[in-house]
């Protein structure tokens, strides 16, 4: 359980940069 715990924390954190990123590019 805590290993998916760090895996979802992770993961939103990849998809915080993702968007941050897009939204970059798309001005």
């Amino acid at each position: 359980m805590e290993n998916f715990s760090t895996g979802l924390r992770w993961g939103r954190i990849c998809s915080g940069r993702f968007v941050v990123a897009a939204e970059r590019v798309s001005g």
